[in-house]
């Protein structure tokens, strides 16, 4: 096939790492977008494709953003692309979390970005152009849901449903007679190297980092986890924990080496038109992944219930707690849509024990703290990620709770793209966002997203940061430190904390 070119996006996200490394096994050169300058670029190729066993120079990557037009790539460059000749771009990159805070975030990357990339592909003259969408644009349709079926009239339960919803429209108004157009639909991705940047995963996988994180709970402190009934059992931690969810309710986990291998191949077949495709893999009831993942995770004394059995009585902490930290895929556990028999491969085998095994292994060897632990499994990733969980109490509960002698109006300008500039008022134990038009304000911070990271996860301290510099402080500099001080004590603490709050 000689060595076409591909341009891929995404490239460092979970599936777009594991794509990029099965298309150079097929002898295709690959070329990237990646956001971020050349020393920051190389450093996350290098982590992304580092645990498959590829150098980060065996691709060719260009700063690149898919939310800007032409994608933020320099004239030059296009040029050359066009000059050089892409045969297939695929489209890889998009947020894919589901967060409701993120419903703007989720337009801008996976609509607009899905608009930009299609537009450079048709400026840069590509063969054909791929979007790897998701089966879940399906939303809350009912009946059979098939592969070519778009619009059904469906609500969505998250802003991810929708964005990807969205992008696929836009692919079918602007597509045109004689273009190669492909929309991949793969269901739930698993397997591979589910660890990504910042050792973020998703899906199934964020109901084996709550499990994993309430045992190193009871390790950091059994005493404590025992009043709420967790104890060492002869088979493994016992932890007595109901979880909302049909038992007999099936969801489908697709390899992502069958993934993968379905986007390649389709690279063979560029008949003009478009076309989708439902990519599946093998349905398990919600019970047989709870017994293995149980198993795999050396826990016991965790139940499915329906939604009658729990409002029966009042959550524990340690349910309140586990659900926090999975609430986004809550309205996956109480249906599911409902798909053809279509590209289900018997070749490609899903073994739930076997990817909850090896993902605790991964998850044994990081070795990451109670608070980094924390973090990552609520996915605060910046300063709208955290505010965020602050204001519905998934973080910071004690923190309010120690200042609630506190009347201020503090303002956060984080410098991001986009730049984070929000007011929040801290009353009484309580914090809100302050409307648009009040734009009072008793004392401003203004920092970069690394360094308010670097904060929140006790890393690094407002007041040290402010004498050095970096962080300035604009208003009532007192105030600002004052209440500084309290921040930092809470982040610097921040594993006794997370203890304080799993079990309140």
């Amino acid at each position: 096939m000689g060595r076409e070119m591909i341009l891929l996006t995404g490239a460092t996200g979970y599936l777009g790492r594991h794509l990029c490394h099965h298309l150079l096994d097929r002898g295709y050169r690959v070329t990237t977008l990646v956001r971020g300058r050349q020393e920051g670029m190389r450093a996350r190729l290098a982590q992304a494709l580092g645990p498959l066993g590829r150098e980060p120079g065996v691709v060719e990557a260009f700063e690149g953003d898919i939310t800007l037009p032409d994608c933020g790539l320099e004239a030059a460059v296009r040029r050359r692309l066009a000059r050089e000749g892409v045969a297939a771009v695929i489209h890889c990159a998009g947020l894919t979390r589901f967060g409701s805070h993120l419903a703007d975030e989720a337009q801008r990357h996976n609509l607009e970005g899905t608009r930009n990339v299609h537009a450079l592909s048709r400026a840069l003259d590509a063969g054909q152009f791929h979007h790897v969408s998701t089966a879940f644009v399906a939303g809350d349709a009912s009946g059979t849901f098939d592969q070519e079926a778009l619009d059904r009239g469906q609500g969505f339960h998250n802003p991810y449903e929708a964005s990807k919803f969205a992008a696929e429209l836009h692919l079918r108004q602007v597509h045109r007679a004689g273009e190669v157009l492909r929309i991949h639909r793969p269901s739930i991705v698993v397997g591979g190297h589910p660890l990504g940047l910042n050792q973020g995963a998703s899906t199934v996988y964020t109901f084996l980092k709550a499990l994993h994180f309430l045992r190193c709970c009871w390790r950091r402190d059994p005493g404590r986890m025992a009043c709420w009934g967790v104890e060492e059992g002869e088979t493994g931690l016992h932890l007595p924990m109901r979880v909302e969810g049909d038992p007999g309710l099936t969801v489908n986990l697709v390899s992502i080496d069958q993934v993968v291998e379905g986007i390649a191949a389709s690279l063979d077949r560029p008949r003009p038109g478009l076309s989708s495709r439902t990519i599946l893999g093998q349905d398990y009831t919600l019970e047989r992944l709870r017994h293995e993942f149980s198993r795999a995770m050396g826990i016991t004394g965790i139940r499915l219930v329906d939604a009658a059995a729990w409002r029966e009585r009042e959550m524990t902490p340690i349910e309140r707690n586990f659900r926090r930290a999975t609430a986004s895929y809550l309205p996956y556990l109480r249906g599911s849509p409902r798909f053809p028999d279509c590209e289900k491969a018997a070749g490609w085998p899903v073994d739930p024990g076997r990817l909850a095994r090896q993902f605790r292994r991964l998850l044994e060897d990081d070795r990451a703290g109670l608070g980094s632990q924390a973090m990552e499994l609520l996915q605060v990733r910046g300063p709208e990620d955290y505010f965020h969980c602050l204001l519905d109490r998934r973080v910071g509960h004690s923190f309010l709770e120690r200042i609630r002698f506190i009347d201020c109006r503090a303002r956060f300008l984080v410098e991001d793209i986009p730049p984070f500039d929000r007011i929040l008022h801290f009353r009484g134990g309580e914090v809100r966002y302050c409307d648009p038009d009040e734009r009072e304000w008793d004392f401003c911070y203004r920092l970069d997203r690394p360094l308010f990271e670097a904060i929140v996860r006790g890393e690094e301290e407002i007041r040290r940061a402010f004498f050095a510099g970096r962080v300035r402080i604009n208003g009532d500099k007192e105030a600002a430190l004052k209440f500084g001080f309290l921040f930092d004590d809470h982040c610097r603490h921040l594993e006794q904390r997370v203890l304080e709050e799993v079990c309140a």
